[in-house]
């Protein structure tokens, strides 16, 4: 483990194997004798902040990897390797990251040092769009303080105050305007969107 991120250099979750045959919620599980938690896909979805439809669908897309299955109920269940790994998925898509580059970031971790550079890659592009938002954020506020003080004129029967505030702010409504088709939407809700298609089909 990084001791600094707190990210895991080996595999990013439980292997194919241990999906397929895994131990009973509650059990005690490793050699350590240390007590695993299982978490409902609820209790993950709570703990993480990503929808249950977006969990499934990160399944099965292999964001995630296959999760265990609680024997007796045939639900899935989450250790708390399974809600580490999705707090870190949950933090890169908050970021905007899309779901290739999330997928390329994750597989590298188990790569340790010899993707560090690839990594690095990955999180300054995603600096570089999250530049740009918070650069479209600021003309977008930019823009509504111009429409506040034009309101707070019109309100104040001061339409020549009124034409002036609209003036001197042409050239934040004119970018504000070119902004308003670059809106993105956030890959939670593309991935829930496109889940929940899924379970229509």
């Amino acid at each position: 483990m990084d001791v600094i991120t707190g990210e895991e250099y080996g595999p990013a979750g439980r292997s194919q194997e241990d999906s397929l045959h895994p131990a009973p919620p509650g059990s005690v599980g490793g050699g350590g004798g240390s007590v695993t938690t299982w978490h409902t896909i609820r209790e993950a979805s709570v703990l993480t902040g990503l929808p249950e439809s977006t969990l499934r669908y990160y399944e099965s897309i292999g964001i995630i990897p296959p999760v265990a299955r609680d024997p007796s109920s045939g639900h899935r269940s989450y250790d708390d390797q399974d809600i580490d790994l999705l707090m870190t998925i949950s933090c890169l898509s908050a970021t905007g990251m899309s779901l290739d580059d999330m997928r390329e970031y994750l597989a590298n971790r188990s790569q340790g040092p010899r993707k560090a550079d690839r990594q690095i890659e990955l999180l300054r592009a995603q600096g570089d769009r999250l530049d740009r938002q918070m650069e479209l954020l600021r003309i977008r506020r930019a823009y509504v303080s111009v429409k506040i003080e034009y309101w707070s004129r019109v309100g104040g029967h001061d339409q020549a105050g009124a034409k002036e505030v609209l003036d001197q702010g042409a050239d934040i409504i004119q970018a504000a305007r070119r902004s308003a088709g670059a809106r993105q939407v956030r890959p939670e809700k593309r991935a829930r969107s496109m889940a929940i298609k899924e379970e229509a089909a």
